[in-house]
């Protein structure tokens, strides 16, 4: 299930780039408001597969029509739109339905009227699909004989698609209760390789006191549309409740 909320800013508003924990305290608060119970488990808890949890969920970057880049963030005007997404409707109604009583999202300093909440039809799904990212693709790995530091691979490093692969199964067997054991394994890689730039993909995203490394680039997605959908649903890669590897399907012309 996936929802767009159509936003206006009547006047042009500062959005500072990192404002994506103000989403996920957003996103949070509007569950907690009509369900107590599964906010609750979702922030302390969330859903477990193979032993680790999964928070399912994710989120897109804002998208205004009208918006200049500056140095200090968006200088947003006009009308905005703002999408999340879950396979799990017990998560999503609770949010839909506190986020309908609500007037505006406030980020910060700074608020939206809200317009209009919409669900979205979802796409067919097929052995080989191409996407875009509504918010930029993490992919973490800890290094252990590095006294387990943290690196975040990038889109040039065969790691980068293996651990997105990785996490896709994971969310399958939490979906599913079982491992996959299908035929078409899932793959992944950049759709316009050779067009490819690294500085104009990459992000450096301040989310609290973590800055996480990520990219944003058209992607290519081919085998069981099974797992394909479960990419859509609830995004690619790691921090997907924080707001990164949100998908939106696209034709390649």
């Amino acid at each position: 299930m996936r929802i767009m909320i159509k936003l206006n800013s009547p006047t042009p508003q500062l959005l500072q780039y990192n404002y994506n924990q103000y989403l996920n305290g957003f996103l949070y608060n509007m569950i907690r408001k009509s369900n107590v119970e599964i906010s609750t488990k979702l922030h302390n808890e969330g859903y477990y597969a193979e032993g680790k949890p999964i928070k399912p969920l994710v989120f897109s970057r804002l998208f205004f029509d009208i918006r200049k880049a500056t140095r200090k963030g968006l200088i947003v005007t006009g009308e905005g739109r703002w999408y999340v997404s879950s396979h799990y409707e017990e998560l999503l109604l609770p949010f839909v339905s506190s986020t309908a009583q609500q007037y505006t999202i406030t980020l910060g300093n700074i608020s939206f009227p809200i317009q209009e909440i919409q669900i979205m039809q979802k796409p067919e799904f097929t052995e080989h699909m191409n996407f875009t990212m509504l918010s930029p693709t993490v992919a973490p790995k800890r290094i252990h004989e590095q006294n387990n530091r943290l690196k975040f691979c990038h889109p040039m490093e065969n790691e980068f698609y293996d651990i997105l692969r990785n996490n896709i199964l994971r969310k399958y067997s939490l979906i599913y209760g079982t491992h996959y054991s299908g035929d078409r394994m899932i793959n992944f890689s950049a759709t316009y390789p050779e067009k490819m730039d690294m500085k104009k993909a990459a992000c450096l995203i301040r989310y609290k006191e973590q800055s996480i490394k990520c990219y944003m680039f058209p992607i290519t997605i081919t085998g069981d549309p099974k797992l394909i959908e479960l990419c859509y649903e609830l995004g690619i890669g790691s921090y997907n409740i924080q707001g990164f590897g949100m998908l939106e399907h696209v034709e390649r012309r």
